[in-house]
């Protein structure tokens, strides 16, 4: 709970703060939907934007962060295998230590986003119109360019 509370205390979503009771709602029906339960849902947070949200440590299998624009935002350590950033803007973000396995960042800008210690499965760059900028880790550049 604390971790939600402190998702609650920090993200903007669509220019306003999502109340506590709502936030902790939508993670909820996700946890519900991660392991095939009744009342399950997906999380989708498309077209929102987000500052400075804490999602670190979170079960975010299967997201939708479509469109988001998320400035800030801490998802180190977060399971974020099999999530969309499709079409995102994510500036500054702290992606340390996650599971980046399969997730969809076509057209996604990321910039100035810590990657270290994260596990980047196969595809990051496998589509087309993809727009990364950063550093990869260890030399690896799935966008196909160098800085």
């Amino acid at each position: 709970m604390i971790i939600l509370y402190m998702v609650y205390q920090k993200c903007n979503f669509g220019g306003g703060l999502v109340n506590k009771d709502e936030l902790e709602k939508l993670l909820g029906k996700h946890r519900l939907w991660i392991d095939g339960k009744e009342g399950g849902e997906r999380l989708d947070l498309s077209g929102k934007k987000l500052r400075r949200a804490d999602f670190s440590d979170c079960d975010l299998k299967g997201s939708i962060f479509r469109e988001v624009e998320a400035i800030g935002v801490d998802f180190s350590g977060a399971d974020l295998e099999n999530t969309s950033f499709e079409n995102a803007n994510v500036t500054n973000a702290n992606f340390e230590n996650c599971n980046l396995k399969n997730i969809n960042i076509c057209g996604a800008k990321m910039d100035g986003i810590n990657l270290e210690g994260a596990i980047i499965g196969k595809g990051w760059g496998a589509c087309v119109g993809i727009h990364c900028i950063w550093t990869p880790p260890h030399g690896d550049d799935p966008c196909g360019q160098r800085p």
